[in-house]
This record gives C-alpha cells, sequence and structure tokens, in this order.
C-alpha cells in the first residue's frame, strides 16, 4: 500500500490490508505484543450497532442497502427466524433487530438536526483512508477517520456510547484509548497529505432513546498524552517486527498488591 489518500476503499479492505492503526496500538498499549499478534477480530453487536448508526449520519443513502430491518416479530430460535436471517445474510445485508434499526434511525434524525452536526458535514468526505509512512520506524501506519472537512479543516467522529453526559464519556476517552486516536488520526491525515486539520470533534450520541448526543473537543493536553502513548506503542511495535519477538507479560516471580481502592485502613496493632 503506498502513502496517500484513498476514497475507495470498503471497510472490510481498510481492516484486512496493510498497516498499523490505532486500534493495533491501543492493543500493545493497554495488553502486550502477543496480544497483538493473537487478536482476531470479530464483529459484535456493539460494533454492528455502531457501523449503521455511522452509515445512517454520514452516508445515509447507503444504509438500506448495506442494513436490513427485521420484522417486529422475528424469533430467531425458530427455523422460520432462521431460515429468513440466513436469506439476508446470503445476500450479503446485514440483518438489525427491529429495535436497533430503529435506533439506527432515529440518531440519523436527531444528528442530522442539530445545525453545527449539519455544518461540520456539509461538504466533508466520509471513510476515506489514510496511509503514511512514519518518520522514526519507517513503518506504514493508517487511518480512516469518519468524516473530514476540507473547508473547515475538521475532523469529525462519531461515538455511540451508553452514555454521553460530560461526567461520563471522559472515561470512555480513557478507557477506549480516544485521546490516541485523535493524535493518531490528526497527524496521520496531515502526513498522508489530506490536509490540515484545524479542529477534531467527538460527537457522542446515546444508544437508547431519548438518543442524547453532546460534541466534544478535546483540550491540547489530553491529545499530547495520546501522541506520546501512540509513539510508545508504534515503537514498541517497530521493536517487535524487527526482532520477530512478540512477548506478553513479564516472566519470573512478581510482586502483587492490592489496588489502593481495596485496601481499607488497617489498625496500627496489625501492621
Amino acid at each position: 500500500m503506498q502513502p496517500g489518500i484513498y476514497s475507495d476503499l470498503s471497510n472490510e479492505q481498510y481492516h484486512g490490508g496493510e498497516g498499523i492503526s490505532k486500534s493495533g496500538l491501543w492493543k500493545l498499549h493497554t495488553k502486550s505484543p502477543a496480544h497483538y499478534r493473537a487478536e482476531v477480530m470479530e464483529e459484535t453487536d456493539a460494533m454492528k450497532f455502531g457501523t449503521a448508526a455511522h452509515m445512517a449520519l454520514l452516508e445515509p443513502e447507503k444504509l438500506e442497502r448495506f442494513y436490513a430491518r427485521l420484522p417486529d416479530a422475528y424469533d430467531g430460535r425458530t427455523k422460520a427466524g432462521k431460515d429468513l436471517l440466513a436469506a439476508i445474510e446470503a445476500s450479503g445485508v446485514v440483518a438489525l433487530k427491529a429495535a436497533e434499526f430503529d435506533a439506527v434511525l432515529a440518531i440519523r434524525d436527531k444528528l442530522h438536526a442539530e445545525p453545527l452536526i449539519k455544518k461540520a458535514l456539509a461538504g466533508a468526505q466520509f471513510e476515506y483512508s489514510a496511509y503514511w509512512i512514519d518518520d522514526v520506524t519507517g513503518e506504514l501506519c493508517r487511518c480512516r477517520p469518519d468524516a473530514y472537512n476540507p473547508g473547515l479543516r475538521l475532523m469529525v467522529d462519531l461515538k455511540t456510547t451508553v452514555d454521553a453526559s460530560p461526567s461520563a464519556f471522559p472515561k470512555s476517552v480513557a478507557n477506549f484509548g480516544y485521546h490516541m486516536q485523535q493524535a493518531w488520526y490528526r497527524d496521520g491525515w496531515e502526513a498522508a497529505g489530506g490536509g490540515e486539520v484545524d479542529a477534531f470533534v467527538f460527537i457522542a450520541v446515546e444508544k437508547t432513546a431519548p438518543f442524547a448526543y453532546a460534541i466534544y473537543d478535546l483540550n491540547p493536553t489530553d491529545e499530547a498524552i495520546g501522541r506520546m502513548l501512540c509513539r510508545e506503542a508504534l515503537d514498541k511495535y517497530a521493536a517487535c517486527k524487527r526482532a520477530d519477538d512478540w512477548p506478553a507479560y513479564p516472566t519470573g516471580v512478581q510482586s502483587l498488591s492490592l489496588p489502593a481502592w481495596a485496601r481499607p485502613a488497617m489498625p496500627e496493632a496489625l501492621i
């Protein structure tokens, strides 16, 4: 894969192709090189819902070409239900339960009615893939932003979540490495020749009614932390690749202590 911006790669081609991505870096950071090498990406129900919501918001004209709404009375335990699901999947379309499909449409309608989101997406490029060579390691890197608006120099990332509130979403940022994602996508897009990224926003929308949402921009310090973690993980990846050695956890006996939250104050006589 040559460095540059690609507008015609399918999601499957991108995820099955060459190059290290943010998800790979996150696995290296949170688990180990061995876990990265062993990872087999399987689409969960939550991922399937999130992908459908992305398409509904960003490319609504494609939704019914790639997703089908199962009947309200669908029962996957019956022969008729199993046959229906098999027929839908055989046609290359993803089946969603009625409640899930309706929730995707509700999210689409809710977000399309927001003036700021409409402005951000007007004239944007959706699901383009970026490839670049890291200057330090020489490794091929990749990212696939949800949307980039060249006129506004704005990158947009949609996150479906259980809780989009200002008190809860920062936990999602930390738990799923969205700060690493912002730094990786922003730097990578520019390195691949996609254009300058002056601003980056997350649209966090809840998966259930009332489908509340919020728009966030991450502070520069936390983006810098994400960039530092990306560098550490990328350097680790390059070193493992050169040595063809993908270790898991440290070997030998390690000292173990309870986490601080599990350690009550001890009576002085017992210490």
